[in-house]
């Protein structure tokens, strides 16, 4: 349905070599924009924007039409646009708190498809690679929600936490998803615990995903 004209990526360690990054780029039909750390690449996953909101907001149309409908055009109207837009502007907000300069999800895909729209709304209507086919979800544990929200959103939120945000509507989609599917999914998630960051500072979590490779590791040094 189409293909993105770059590809976001980091490593970890974040100290590959360059040789190592061109063999890597040699995979993939795209140019690599390679970012600071994995810390980074997951706060600009987009799918937990623009999946798991519309899904629960439709999800009486899941249920019903079982995905026979337009995902992004039929269904993001307005109201549903609108809530997406705050997950958004919720990501952002923690992404900035952790050192970075996140770009909104509409920025993202204009630059991963080459395009100018303006608002999230407008590319939903109007992007062709998106509603060439319905794309919808024909039941409730599809991995928009069963994915996007436990390994997504939950890390966001439990991230915003740390620092002092409290991300509502992130919460009231992880909240929502919960009760849908009857799985505490703040608990069940990639939350900070699992993670081994629930003691841990913002400075901490920081250096955790930008270390380099240990000194020690000669061999894998050699290697990469």
């Amino acid at each position: 349905m189409g293909i993105k004209s770059i590809m976001p990526i980091a490593a970890m360690p974040v100290d590959v070599s360059e040789a190592l990054r061109d063999e890597i780029g040699a995979i993939f039909p795209m140019p690599l924009q390679w970012r600071s750390n994995v810390l980074e690449i997951g706060m600009s996953c987009i799918t937990g924007v623009i999946h798991p909101t519309p899904a629960l907001m439709n999800a009486g149309w899941i249920e019903t039409r079982r995905g026979d409908f337009y995902f992004y055009r039929e269904g993001m109207s307005t109201s549903v646009a609108r809530v997406i837009d705050e997950v958004d502007k919720e990501r952002m907000a923690i992404a900035r708190e952790f050192g970075f300069k996140p770009q909104s999800v509409v920025a993202i895909m204009n630059s991963y498809y080459d395009r100018a729209f303006a608002s999230f709304g407008e590319f939903a209507r109007e992007t062709v690679e998106h509603n060439t086919t319905k794309m919808a979800p024909t039941h409730m544990r599809d991995r928009f929600i069963v994915q996007d929200v436990p390994y997504v959103l939950v890390p966001w939120f439990e991230l915003g936490v740390k620092v002092g945000l409290h991300s509502t509507a992130i919460k009231s989609i992880i909240d929502l998803a919960s009760i849908v599917n009857e799985t505490d999914y703040l608990e069940t998630g990639r939350n900070l615990r699992r993670l081994g960051l629930d003691a841990a500072s913002k400075g901490q979590v920081i250096e955790t995903f930008s270390a380099p490779l240990a000194p020690w590791d000669d061999e894998l040094r050699r290697i990469a």
